[in-house]
């Protein structure tokens, strides 16, 4: 059986529209059945995949000078989907910006904030988000303890800065931000994109306190990250620090966003500088377990 959020449907590529190219600055690897496809592909295209394919120390595609995709065209679209469709790219072109998880033999899929559609689907959703199966969830702990959770964060009633305070109550811990300065433990992690030092120079200190305009979308942001990294819990047993980096994603989003057009962007670069370093994440929830165990 599979969970996903009632959005993930919904996820429809920009392609050329797209600000932000997944095609471009990232290494892009090829999964041994796309490259057999590949190396019996026909004509002229397979003359340029062999060109731009290096196999060492996986197979992958060689980047032009400027990290674009050697299939990416001068109009941003995808050569190899012109030429056969989309059952000419390799899986993680496939999945990009979906996510997938086994949970006790659940299948969880998502979209990830790394992609400006998908972090604009995410963000401006007004009604709750709902985890949607195709058949009955298996009454766990774990699920237990995470709906618990999606709970506090959705009751309207309550203003989002009560439902995170409400929060951290249940899970029994408390956010350091006064305690620590997390504008330069986040300066100091692993670095994609310069252009983030100048956002986190923006600002000296990270705002407990989220404006009434941004409830919704900060709503929706950390339930994102809960429903992304709360698994992973299962494995370091850091379920606190976990809820605790969630809350800390989002208020220092919040921080530094004006408005919500500002937030995707914002929560666009942040997930490419963190989520998509397991170093970084490690450092935070190192961090936050060091600071609960005291």
């Amino acid at each position: 059986m599979e969970v996903r959020p009632d959005y993930y449907d919904s996820f429809r590529c920009i392609a050329d529209k797209c600000r932000h190219n997944c095609c471009i600055g990232w290494e892009i690897d090829i999964d041994d059945d796309t490259l057999k496809k590949y190396q019996t592909t026909d004509g002229s295209l397979n003359e340029k995949l062999n060109k731009n394919i290096a196999l060492d120390p996986c197979a992958h595609f060689v980047l032009s000078e400027n990290e674009r995709c050697p299939f990416l065209n001068n109009q941003n679209l995808c050569e190899l989907i012109i030429a056969g469709g989309e059952d000419m790219l390799c899986q993680i072109c496939k999945d990009h910006p979906r996510f997938f998880g086994d949970i006790y033999g659940v299948t969880e899929k998502g979209v990830g904030i790394s992609c400006e559609a998908a972090a604009r689907l995410i963000l401006t959703k007004t009604s709750p988000v709902k985890l949607i199966s195709d058949s009955v969830v298996p009454n766990n702990d774990f699920f237990n303890y995470r709906n618990e959770i999606f709970t506090i964060l959705q009751n309207r009633e309550k203003s989002l800065n009560d439902r995170i305070a409400e929060l951290l109550a249940w899970a029994d811990v408390s956010l350091p931000i006064n305690d620590i300065d997390f504008i330069e433990v986040y300066k100091k992690l692993e670095r994609l994109d310069n252009d983030w030092d100048n956002y986190l120079d923006s600002i000296d200190t990270i705002s407990f306190s989220i404006p009434q305009a941004l409830e919704i979308p900060c709503e929706q942001l950390i339930c994102y990250f809960i429903y992304r990294h709360l698994s992973g819990a299962l494995e370091d047993f850091m379920f606190a620090e976990r809820i605790q980096f969630a809350v800390l994603s989002c208020l220092i989003i919040a921080s530094l966003s004006k408005n919500t057009e500002a937030m995707i962007e914002i929560s666009r670069m942040y997930s490419c500088e963190i989520e998509y370093s397991d170093e970084n994440i490690n450092i935070l929830l190192d961090i936050l377990n060091e600071y609960n165990e005291k």
